[in-house]
């Protein structure tokens, strides 16, 4: 998969081998990683930023695991929540099936 670079001041995809935006016109001669804010050619970004690793297949990896744990906790959040729900209203039931008898 080939890496998209995008100008900062117009955001038209920019290749790493160009030196103009194609957009705007601008200047395009570095790279700035958004995390540690490295800056260097194009070509030294193509597997990720060299510093500090963001967007290397690892830094991906572990987006990817983070996203699919929160998806979990959101799934085993939305099962309490439903049992909880279906635990209240069986003893709703009770209480007023209780009330009318008396």
């Amino acid at each position: 998969m080939a890496k998209s670079f995008h100008c900062d001041f117009c955001g038209e995809a920019v290749r790493p081998d160009e030196e103009r935006c194609p957009g705007c016109g601008r200047f395009f001669r570095a790279v700035k990683c958004p995390v540690c804010s490295y800056t260097a050619k194009g070509e030294e970004f193509l597997h990720g930023c060299p510093s500090c690793g963001y967007l290397t297949d690892v830094e991906k990896k572990r987006i990817k695991d983070q996203k699919k744990n929160k998806r979990d906790f959101l799934n085993i959040s939305k099962l309490f929540a439903y049992g909880a729900i279906i635990i209240l209203s069986l003893l709703l039931i009770y209480f007023l099936y209780l009330y009318s008898r008396i």
